[in-house]
């Protein structure tokens, strides 16, 4: 059996989306009786997630939560890169089988502590990438040393092939060892959900934190109130918290559209609170990798209409399985809605088509397929 160690960079709370991949890998070694180590961030102490890995057997450490004021976040940030993540490092097991870096976007990678830890690795050391900005400029001297330390990696999994040509046109290298990798769903099946009984309005959600610099937001409701759609039946929902609740809703008074446009706040069950009422996913964000929720909707049979950004369009065929905005500008997403309203007849027909997708897309066990993967690693086949 292998000693598996897992370090996440999340600081913001206790989980995020980017967290559900090395979450199911460490169930399923767990499972299988291999033995895993995780460091978190200090904010998933006491959460649900975390008592579940605990009870499985898992070895956990914490950093020190990070605080939510801003000037001390500053602070602790300049206090971790230093003395305090030196110490920490020192805790963790300085020889596990395989260790995985879980980071948000690749410019972590570059950041202190992580970059000692690729840049020092004496074991197999993998990186998870989930994030990188389309438009992203680094200085020579951290162009540098991310080309260095991804070529250290024993391997760099990408969640989408879009993000990896991304990573690698700004470093202008081909990463080896660089590999796609599906994540889970938060579905306990993969079944098509039945289409709204109610067709006369047409409804819209948007699925995600509510940032509205990374998601969005505030543009898709500047492009939602041309004046085409005054008189149209539509409405639109938020799911989801986030630090711009309040920043959004005065958006939404500012372009007058309180009585089409509300939240949902975050919902546990996406298919009886969500998918059961709502047709059509709209993702205006700046900002993904290979969003979960899109994936989720599709495999709910609802067409979805995105920004072209990270992995969308390797689900979203514009016209067969819903909408691209060829970019999250709220004149583009103007065009993208007039296309989704002129084919509102045909929603339905490509719900259909935008489930099928989701299925062959879909890994039904990602979790194992990564396990499978780095165990090959360990035993030296690649």
């Amino acid at each position: 059996m292998a000693k598996i160690q897992i370090i996440t960079t999340y600081e913001q709370g206790a989980y995020s989306a980017c967290e559900a991949l090395w979450l199911e890998l460490a169930e399923t070694a767990l499972s299988a009786g291999h033995e895993v180590e995780v460091l978190l961030g200090g904010r998933a102490k006491s959460h649900q997630r975390t008592v579940a890995l605990t009870t499985g057997g898992a070895r956990l450490l914490f950093r020190r939560a990070v605080p939510k004021s801003r000037i001390l976040v500053l602070f602790s940030r300049v206090w971790d890169r230093s003395l305090a993540a030196v110490l920490l490092a020192r805790r963790i097991d300085p020889t596990p089988d395989v260790r995985i870096l879980n980071v948000g976007t690749m410019s972590e990678i570059g950041l202190d502590p992580w970059a000692s830890i690729l840049e020092n690795a004496k074991v197999p050391t993998a990186v998870i990438v989930h994030n990188n900005p389309e438009i992203r400029s680094y200085t020579p001297k951290m162009e540098q040393r991310l080309s260095r330390l991804l070529k250290n990696a024993s391997r760099v999994y990408f969640v989408s092939d879009r993000l990896r040509n991304n990573a690698e046109e700004q470093l202008l290298m081909r990463i080896p060892n660089a590999v796609t990798v599906r994540n889970p769903v938060n579905l306990k099946s993969h079944e098509q959900e039945p289409w709204p009984c109610d067709d006369e309005c047409l409804r819209f959600a948007v699925v995600g934190r509510l940032d509205a610099q990374i998601k969005g937001q505030i543009r898709l409701l500047h492009a939602l109130s041309d004046d085409r759609w005054k008189d149209r039946a539509w409405s639109l929902t938020f799911f989801g918290d986030g630090p711009d609740k309040v920043k959004i809703k005065k958006a939404i008074a500012f372009y007058g559209l309180t009585d089409r446009v509300d939240f949902g706040g975050f919902v546990s069950d996406i298919r009886s609170e969500i998918w059961e009422s709502h047709h059509v996913l709209v993702m205006p964000s700046l900002l993904e990798g290979m969003p979960l929720a899109l994936v989720e909707a599709m495999l709910c049979g609802r067409p979805a209409l995105c920004s072209d950004v990270g992995g969308a369009s390797e689900l979203v065929q514009d016209g067969h399985n819903g909408f691209i905005a060829g970019s999250p500008f709220s004149s583009q997403l103007v065009e993208a809605l007039e296309q989704a309203w002129s084919a509102r007849l045909k929603l339905h027909e490509m719900g259909d088509a935008a489930h099928v997708d989701a299925i062959a897309y879909v890994s039904k066990v990602p979790g194992e397929d990564l396990l499978d993967d780095l165990c090959a690693m360990i035993e030296g086949k690649y």
